[in-house]
């Protein structure tokens, strides 16, 4: 409940019975969570240190406490992301300099990033950088697996509205 008020800046309030419901149903829907859990929080007791998917390492130096064991649950999936979205950046740098492409990343943010191309070339950037988005990975449970992305085109950084019919229109790739 607390979370919720605070991630919704005071906007959704839950009581404590609906609070435990969201949580019931969500580890119902998704019960390899609590196993999960269970085992990052062990983790962190008995290692001190967690691995993303890409393998990269973060210690867990302070004391344990509830807060701290949620930000390390959440960690491994945020820190995989931002490498996802970092990697495709790189990518789609190499791809820009060996093809000589005259498009220029414009934005890196945790989990998309943005060129500016030529109009006639949007189909080929979206699908190359929706492809640099999807690496396959190998989860927790050790099975492979690829994220989903979407791609958007347009002619200013908006979305597109009424008032800003030129801005950003997600398009198939």
């Amino acid at each position: 409940a607390e979370n919720v008020l605070k991630e919704t800046h005071g906007r959704i309030v839950l009581s404590f019975a609906q609070s435990k419901q969201f949580l019931a149903t969500y580890f119902t829907l998704f019960p390899e969570l609590i196993d999960m859990h269970a085992a990052i929080e062990l983790r962190v007791a008995r290692d001190r240190c967690l691995r993303n998917l890409f393998g990269y390492v973060r210690r867990f130096e302070q004391a344990i406490t509830d807060s701290y064991i949620r930000d390390a649950i959440s960690w491994i999936p945020a820190s995989t992301v931002a490498c996802i979205t970092h990697h495709a950046v790189i990518e789609t740098q190499a791809y820009i300099e060996s093809t000589k492409r005259d498009w220029n990343i414009l934005s890196n943010k945790h989990d998309s990033y943005m060129c500016e191309v030529p109009a006639d070339e949007a189909p080929v950037a979206a699908a190359h950088m929706t492809a640099a988005l999807t690496p396959t990975l190998v989860g927790w449970d050790g099975l492979p697996f690829q994220m989903g992305s979407e791609a958007s085109v347009g002619y200013n950084w908006g979305k597109a509205t009424a008032e800003n019919p030129n801005g950003l229109k997600e398009i198939g790739t």
